[in-house]
Formats: structure tokens, sequence, C-alpha cells
């Protein structure tokens, strides 16, 4: 898959629930880089209340075979995450 700049992809997270009713505490994994913080509960897949789901995140860097991405919401410490661009999902396409 290419991606660039300005993509919009999912990303596998484990979801619990947040202080607010809209909102869910995120956590996301990879071999790079660990991310948690609170995001709205429309940038979530399925709209759950905890378990495993996805969350569209937007790519703002590609170098080589990873990406960083700015992830919607408020982090605890960074609002970037990074991983390997084989583990994203441009938004919109269904895997196959």
């Amino acid at each position: 898959m290419k991606l660039n700049a300005g993509n919009v992809i999912w990303i596998a997270c484990e979801v619990q629930p947040g202080p607010f009713p809209d909102e869910r505490k995120v956590r996301l994994s990879s071999s790079l880089k660990e991310w948690i913080g609170f995001v709205p509960v429309s940038y979530l897949q399925d709209p759950i209340l905890e378990g495993e789901t996805k969350i569209r995140v937007l790519i703002v860097d590609v170098q080589d075979d990873r990406f960083s991405a700015k992830i919607p919401g408020e982090g605890i410490g960074s609002s970037l995450f990074g991983d390997l661009i084989s583990e994203a999902q441009l938004f919109g396409t269904v895997p196959t």
C-alpha cells in the first residue's frame, strides 16, 4: 500500500470507558511506539464501550516503511503515533 501525508487510515486499538459518555480511553501499541489518550467515540470504527476496534487517524509523515499519524483527542504525552506501513488500512477500504 502507498501511504502519503494527508491519508486517513484505520489503526487497531484497545478501548476502555472514558470520563464522558462520548469519549473513550484508547491505547495504540506498535513495535515503534505506544499511545494512550482520550478520543471522541465518533473516531472509532465500532462505538464500543470496551474491547478492541480501530481508530481513524491522519497520516502526517511517511519515511521509508514507517508512518507518523496524528491521533484525534487528547494524548497523555504526544499526539503522534508511529507504526509500520504494513499495519495501516486506508479509511474506506474493506479488508480482504
